[in-house]
């Protein structure tokens, strides 16, 4: 019965422990996200400003970064299955993986890539980027406290399983 105990507690611990660690992980992945969004936005911005590049030609995903890969593919995909840049947009955000405020940014974002002139293309792009950039230090400020919080824990609760178990 005793040994049924501390298996029991080592797995009650074990459980609490990886459950901490998962949130943290997901929170870090969110913010490498929107940091890699923000980044790409920075390049749209100089692509569109400077070298007035078309949208289509923007939306490789070769050579961008591993968290972007996926959206910038469905997007697209998207696009080249739809007439409309917006409807593709609002595809493609919908499976991200990010917090309200940016995806709201995001989401204002995607009414007026292609449709303006570069100037105010420019303006979006960078007040999007700013938000998301914002957004991701809150993502990895969330997961360090997350991380420290399992780690302080982590004792206190060990203790009281020890305790309850004898």
């Amino acid at each position: 019965m005793r040994t049924e105990k501390c298996v029991g507690a080592a797995l009650l611990l074990a459980g609490g422990v990886l459950s901490g660690c998962t949130v943290r992980r997901e929170l870090q992945r969110q913010a490498d996200l929107l940091a890699a969004l923000a980044d790409w936005l920075f390049y749209l911005e100089a692509e569109i400003s400077l070298r007035l590049t078309p949208l289509p030609e923007l939306l490789d995903p070769e050579g961008q970064a591993e968290p972007l890969r996926p959206f910038l593919a469905k997007l697209r995909r998207r696009f080249a299955d739809s007439a409309s840049f917006p409807e593709a947009w609002h595809a493609a955000l919908a499976a991200l993986n990010v917090p309200e405020d940016a995806k709201t940014a995001l989401e204002a974002l995607g009414s007026t890539l292609g449709r303006y002139d570069a100037a105010c293309q420019a303006d979006s792009l960078r007040l999007a980027r700013e938000k998301l950039l914002a957004a991701a230090e809150n993502a990895r400020k969330e997961a360090q406290t997350r991380g420290a919080l399992a780690l302080r824990l982590l004792p206190a609760l060990s203790g009281a399983l020890a305790l309850l178990l004898w």
